[in-house]
């Protein structure tokens, strides 16, 4: 009909670079290729978005006060579902290979991702409004650096070779999914987790 139209076509686009702000949020994008595949359908009057589609970039980072503090070097994402603005998307694989990322604690005694984005908050979310579900990810970081800022002396420390295995979180039939991460401190000790994560519990 004319109200909704079905976007297919793939889409390459070479050195992307772009800004997010927000009241919390401030950080910039870069990447050097990114490659969609879409399968959706937008319906103009409702303003909505459903559909399906494949996501693909490499070299690109997350950039924060003009430090990378995220670097990609692929990522590669199928979407089973995507509804908006719902904000509901299920993806069907998810990988992801990265160079570097960093975790800080700041002078606030918060722990922050990449510097950006607060961790292991007090506030509760609204699981109806906004919704992710992964079938399977993995993810490697060669190198994460890990910050302490709120001490009288900083504290740093190397994590690496960093391989981290997700199943279905948190999954649309059970409440928690399955996380297994392994890798090494400064190169030398080995270290493994496993165990069970939602959107609701955590890890544990």
């Amino acid at each position: 009909s004319e109200k909704k139209y079905t976007i297919k076509d793939k889409i390459a686009l070479e050195k992307i670079y772009g800004t997010y702000n927000s009241p919390t949020n401030n950080f910039d994008f870069e990447a050097q290729k990114i490659e969609l595949e879409p399968n959706v359908v937008f319906d103009t009057v409702e303003k909505s978005l459903i559909g399906s589609g494949i996501v693909n970039f490499e070299k690109a980072s997350i950039l924060h006060k003009d430090t990378p503090v995220f670097k990609i070097e692929k990522f590669e994402c199928t979407i089973d579902k995507l509804i908006y603005p719902k904000s509901f998307i299920s993806l069907k694989n998810l990988n992801i290979e990265a160079s570097y990322a960093n975790l800080v604690i700041k002078e606030d005694k918060k722990l922050y991702l990449f510097s950006i984005f607060p961790l292991l908050t007090s506030e509760k979310k609204d699981t109806n409004k906004n919704s992710i579900n992964i079938d399977n990810a993995f993810v490697l970081i060669k190198n994460l650096s890990f910050t302490d800022y709120s001490l009288k002396k900083k504290f740093i420390i190397n994590i690496n070779n960093i391989n981290c295995l997700i199943k279905n979180y948190p999954s649309t039939v059970y409440p928690e999914g399955t996380l297994a991460i392994s890798g090494n401190i400064n190169n030398v000790n080995n270290f493994n987790l496993v165990g069970n994560i939602g959107g609701d519990t955590g890890f544990s």
